[in-house]
């Protein structure tokens, strides 16, 4: 005898459209038949509705797969960019559980390859976000980060658009698979856009809630930030903003200076660094604070900073090249 199935599925059975009736449903009653009235009232006949209703929408299962980025705008996916995030896919990898990641050799192929990709301009994106679509597998991780990357080197609004769309969809859907990928767009957004607007508001208010809630914050900000700016192209927001970084970022107001340095960390890294780690001195500045300018120096770091301090060891003895020896001239024959 089969078990009884699980409440879910008694729920959705009560809701699903009717079945056709057995034979012994069909066969006339013996009992009296009841007058209509306020407790018998009569049964409908007719037809049901041609809209079913929420609930039956509802209680049917479906299988269609989460679409966290949607491409239809961009076309169809290029062949070449096919190849290419294939070898995204094989030079941007390292073991999953390997603590050291790539080495520093495989990671120059790495971004080799991934600067092909970006080579190809708005014509990659229905591949890239194809790709992560996917939910983040792990095994792939550091291919994921420069696909969003790639992204970030975009100068389309359109792309901006999908990538805050799909962080709400992300957010509001508490997609699990996908929490990694919240962190990574945030980035490509900061990339495409030369400034960090989220860390900004960070400065006065720190996340304290949970990561779903917090996200959803993050979204508000990037679309206030995406009206604010809707106005110039991506190449002239960066030019504008960077003007106004080497203004502000001596700032003050700390939520001024942040952003100012986020926009330097992506146009004048070292600057940046210098910047962020004059801040990072001062004693009295408070753990949550400090870990948002720590963040301007590791992108500056990530984008080719040096350390401003930094001198190359002068080895013991030097090797003393001795000039080349003067020639001789020849004594003129006397007459």
């Amino acid at each position: 005898m089969k078990s009884l199935p699980p409440l879910a599925l008694l729920a959705a059975a009560t809701f699903a459209a009717p079945l056709a009736s057995p034979a012994w449903a069909d066969a006339p009653s013996k009992a009296p038949k009841a007058e209509a009235g306020p407790e018998n009232p009569k049964p409908v006949v007719g037809k049901a509705p041609v809209d079913a209703p929420a609930a039956d929408a509802a209680a049917k299962p479906t299988d269609a797969p989460t679409v966290v980025f949607d491409a239809s705008e961009f076309g169809e996916v290029d062949k070449a960019t096919k190849a290419i995030m294939k070898r995204v896919e094989e030079k941007c990898y390292a073991e999953p559980r390997s603590r050291e990641g790539m080495s520093p050799g495989e990671e120059k192929v790495c971004n080799q390859v991934v600067a092909q990709l970006v080579k190809q301009g708005v014509k990659a994106v229905p591949g890239i976000l194809a790709a992560l679509d996917k939910e983040n597998d792990y095994e792939h991780y550091y291919a994921r980060t420069r696909l969003y990357y790639a992204l970030g080197k975009m100068d389309d609004p359109r792309v901006e658009d999908v990538l805050i769309r799909g962080y709400a969809r992300i957010a509001s859907k508490r997609l699990d698979g996908y929490a990694n990928d919240l962190f990574m767009i945030e980035n490509a957004l900061v990339t495409m856009n030369a400034a960090d607007p989220v860390g900004a508001a960070q400065i006065d208010s720190p996340d304290v809630t949970d990561q779903w809630s917090s996200a959803t914050d993050h979204v508000m900000t990037w679309r206030l930030w995406q009206r604010d700016h809707a106005a110039k192209s991506k190449a002239d927001l960066r030019r504008s903003e960077l003007a106004r970084a080497r203004t502000d970022a001596k700032s003050k107001d700390l939520k001024v200076a942040y952003l100012a340095m986020s926009t330097l960390a992506e146009l004048a890294p070292n600057e940046a660094l210098k910047l962020a780690n004059k801040v990072l001195e001062d004693e009295g500045l408070s753990a949550d604070k400090k870990s948002v300018f720590y963040s301007v120096t590791s992108r500056a770091y990530q984008n080719g900073a040096k350390e401003p301090d930094f001198e190359a060891p002068i080895p013991d003895s030097l090797p003393v090249k001795e000039p080349p020896p003067k020639k001789m001239k020849k004594p003129r024959a006397r007459d």
